[in-house]
């Protein structure tokens, strides 16, 4: 079994001074990840080539056009459920490194000790089953029943034999005690295998695994952190994590946040600098780019209180935004084309009108915002970013 946890040392420093292939899955987390690999990989001039993949057969491809001009290939958020080495059948000399969120991996993958490896964050830990609850023992059974021309027996006589039931056999006591123990073993590695690929879930995003190898470089900043934060985010919009773990992995963000980023009373003079910083959001998606009356539509948590594809639920919203006072045209129009005074209280009138529409529980969220500055005059743009639902 091949595990990297210590990114730094067994996964970037193997990769870095050969030519590398890196194979994508086209969602967020996979491409901010690939930005933050790529901005290595120009820092250190290692050639690299980058193929988006959506799919098994287009991983295949990718990797049978490209595999005779590298030596390592990277698989970011693809593969890990894949049998690697039967599917691309790589040359000896290549090194599969899989950066997967999701779990579970297959375990051939796993307990692989030549080709494939797979990178954690340092301190993960991954649950799988024991290698010879799956493999070992299976194997003997297997090269045992060939040689020998058995057949297992059925769960009934297994029952019987271990409740010491009797019945006649041709084969002696030892090869029927062998033959038993065969087949409890194959009934046990089923209900394991069972278990283990019983439910999908996402674990660590791949951005924050790399933007920490990134850091132990001494090679983040802002672009790179704020990259990381967009892919955690996005596990967290499309329900790949829970509230517990994003906000477990948001606090262990807030102090790269605080190191790269000036305080709010220092003034910033520089020309196109970012900053990031914590404020207090709202869960309406994209409300600040879009209209509020689109991003209450669109976003999950309103679309399904009001339930706005009813006849009665959109007049429910359109309750709502007068009780609010906003008048419809303003809610028509982009957030930043809308008149000051409902931009400014926007925030507060939603406080006040929400309890009345039965929408006590709703969700605030801390937000990291991008602040750009251009010259003397200062912009604020503002993203959904670590927001707790």
């Amino acid at each position: 079994m091949v595990v990297i946890d210590r990114v730094k040392e067994d996964f970037y420093q193997r990769i870095s001074s050969d030519h590398v292939l890196v194979l994508v899955y086209p969602d967020v987390d996979s491409l901010c990840a690939c930005k933050i690999l790529q901005t290595l990989f120009k820092a250190d001039n290692t050639q690299y080539t980058v193929v988006c993949v959506s799919g098994i057969s287009q991983l295949k491809t990718a990797f049978t056009t490209h595999h005779d001009k590298v030596r390592s290939v990277v698989l970011i958020n693809c593969g890990g459920g894949a049998k690697l080495i039967e599917l691309l059948q790589p040359e000896e000399h290549i090194c599969i490194f899989v950066v997967d969120s999701v779990r579970p991996l297959e375990l051939d993958n796993v307990y692989n000790k030549g080709q494939v490896h797979i990178v954690l964050r340092e301190g993960e830990v991954l649950e799988i089953p024991d290698f010879d609850d799956i493999y070992d023992s299976d194997q003997q059974a297997e090269e045992d029943g060939e040689e020998e021309g058995e057949e297992f027996f059925s769960d009934e006589e297994v029952e019987d034999s271990v409740t010491g039931g009797k019945r006649r056999r041709r084969e002696g006591e030892a090869s029927y005690e062998a033959r038993r123990k065969r087949h409890l073993w194959r009934r046990k590695r089923e209900e394991i295998l069972y278990k283990y690929s019983e439910f999908n879930y996402h674990s660590t995003a791949a951005s924050l695994v790399l933007y920490e190898l990134a850091w132990r470089l001494t090679r983040d900043n802002n672009e790179l952190l704020w990259l990381a934060i967009t892919g955690l985010t996005e596990q967290l919009l499309h329900e790949k994590t829970d509230r517990e773990m994003y906000v477990t992995e948001m606090h262990r963000m807030q102090p790269h946040v605080l190191r790269l980023n000036r305080s709010e009373e220092e003034t910033v003079s520089a020309i196109n600098t970012m900053k990031i910083n914590f404020v207090e959001e709202l869960r309406l998606d994209l409300y600040r780019h879009w209209t509020i009356y689109d991003s209450l539509c669109n976003s999950c948590y309103t679309a399904c209180k009001f339930k706005v594809w009813s006849l009665k639920g959109h007049k429910n919203l359109l309750e709502f935004l007068a009780d609010m006072g906003l008048p419809l045209v303003q809610c028509k129009q982009r957030f930043s084309a809308m008149d000051v005074q409902f931009r400014e209280n926007f925030r507060s009138w939603i406080d006040r009108s929400a309890a009345k529409f039965d929408l006590t529980t709703w969700p605030m969220a801390h937000s990291v915002h991008r602040l750009a500055t251009r010259s003397s005059c200062q912009q604020q743009t503002c993203y959904s970013a670590l927001q707790l639902s």
